[in-house]
């Protein structure tokens, strides 16, 4: 079904289970708006934890570190380490923003400048800086979710088998030498290359899927509030970690059953081998400039002062049931 095996199915249902659950538990809890935003300031150390894990990784965040990565070499893991230098300034201010005793960090700016039309902007504005860091991560989310769900080439409609057979037309002029190319197919391969057929087609309608995704995680915050949010952070979170953890020696066994290595230590060596140099400059190089080390001082900054004013620091620190389990 869907192109995914009978176990990937059953996984997939009993999650979804267990959210829904941990959903429909937490909204019967809600009696007030400090229930409801701040989850009546009763997380204890674990959870705060994994909220504050959940604010600065999230499901996608794989998906744009293997990207950098990938373009960058070690250097792009930084896409997701730029939280790091920040983190001490985070220790530090978030007890302040629990003492405050307010519910949204809004509510702060009224407070300070005696004006809710100050307070409006700073929604309006988070809102807008909200909504493009979840499109990123819905269009991430989407696109690996897709990917999973490939169809064979003898599944494909008359549309799709036509485009498929476009797209190997399209590797086949490019692998020819300019010189050889003919009139014709020097405009047959300007037009392919304008349109850009793919060769790959899935059982997922990706505009559907990131709409009822969408939906699907609107109702459950409306729902649920904090609680069922940070405690759905919470399973994500040991799942990140324990997932994380666990690519490393399938990655290494692929590496070596691919090159003939072994162990650990032969992997590792094989892609010293095999990579260039610049792949193993954590500050970037020349080749590979996108991570040098003045743009990680830049976006260093800017994060450390940014990371205090986020419309969801606030609520990440205020739902803690004190200031020790605030830091924590």
């Amino acid at each position: 079904m869907f192109g995914l095996a009978g176990i990937d199915i059953a996984v997939i249902v009993v999650y979804f289970a267990v959210v829904i659950a941990i959903g429909v538990w937490a909204s019967r809890r809600i009696k007030n708006q400090e229930d409801y935003f701040l989850a009546g300031r009763k997380f204890g150390k674990f959870i705060q934890t994994f909220a504050s894990f959940g604010q600065g990784t999230s499901a996608d965040s794989a998906v744009g570190v293997t990207t950098t990565t990938f373009s960058n070499g070690i250097a792009g893991v930084w896409s997701s380490l730029l939280y790091l230098f920040a983190t001490p300034m985070y220790w530090m201010v978030m007890p302040w923003m629990r003492r405050l005793r307010l519910i949204l960090l809004g509510d702060f700016f009224e407070e300070r400048y005696g004006s809710k039309r100050m307070a409006g902007l700073y929604a309006v504005i988070g809102t807008i800086g909200m909504m493009t860091i979840l499109a990123v991560g819905f269009s991430a989310m989407t696109k690996t979710i897709v990917v999973l769900t490939p169809k064979a080439v003898e599944q494909y409609s008359v549309v799709e088998q036509v485009e498929y057979e476009q797209a190997v037309r399209w590797d086949v002029l490019e692998t020819k030498s300019a010189s050889t190319l003919t009139a014709a197919e020097r405009v047959e391969l300007g037009q392919l290359q304008i349109e850009r057929p793919s060769k790959m087609f899935f059982h997922l309608n990706p505009t559907l899927l990131i709409w009822v995704v969408c939906i699907v995680v609107m109702l459950y915050a409306i729902a649920g509030g904090l609680e069922a949010a940070f405690l759905t952070d919470t399973l994500q979170g040991v799942f990140i970690i324990i997932l994380t953890l666990l690519l490393f020696p399938f990655a290494w066994m692929k590496i070596n059953a691919e090159f003939g290595g072994q162990g650990f230590m032969g992997a590792m060596e094989i892609m010293h081998a095999r990579l260039p140099q610049s792949y193993f400059e954590i500050f970037g190089s020349p080749v590979t400039q996108d991570f040098t080390w003045y743009y990680i001082a830049a976006l260093t900054l800017m994060i450390t002062v940014n990371v205090v004013i986020q419309p969801n620091s606030l609520i990440a620190t205020g739902s803690a049931k004190g200031e020790y389990e605030c830091r924590f």
